[in-house]
């Protein structure tokens, strides 16, 4: 798995990165920069953001989420499920999660899986918070 962290001196300074990645033994990708803001980190009209926008690998398909369901008081579990015939053929890896303007604003990456034509796949994204 890979992880996104956006963040500003507090999340380097801190070592934020480095101990996400050992509680989770995930490799954690850092767009930080001393005195960001959120909303510089996800407008992709400055050089931060534009790094953040182009985080996903290869895009391949875009669409609405299937639903989402509270699992926990603090985690919100997101499911998009691909019909039989979407992307078939194609090895997926990552997925994101885009506002309602479009913006990302969470990846999650994983061991890439071949898309077959007869089966339908559903890929979940938990956002804990």
């Amino acid at each position: 798995m890979r992880i996104l962290m956006l963040g500003n001196s507090f999340t380097f300074a801190n070592n934020m990165p480095q101990t996400l990645a050992q509680v989770t033994g995930a490799e954690v990708v850092q767009h930080t920069r001393g005195g960001a803001r959120l909303s510089e980190q996800l407008n992709p009209r400055t050089r931060l953001g534009a790094q953040t926008q182009t985080a996903l690998k290869k895009e391949l398909l875009r669409k609405p989420i299937s639903g989402y369901n509270f699992i926990t008081e603090t985690t919100c579990r997101y499911e998009c499920t691909l019909g039989e015939s979407e992307l078939a053929g194609q090895y997926i890896s990552e997925i994101g999660l885009y506002d309602a303007n479009g913006d990302i604003v969470c990846i999650k990456t994983f061991t890439r899986k071949g898309k077959d034509n007869d089966i339908e796949m559903t890929y979940t994204l938990d956002d804990v918070f």
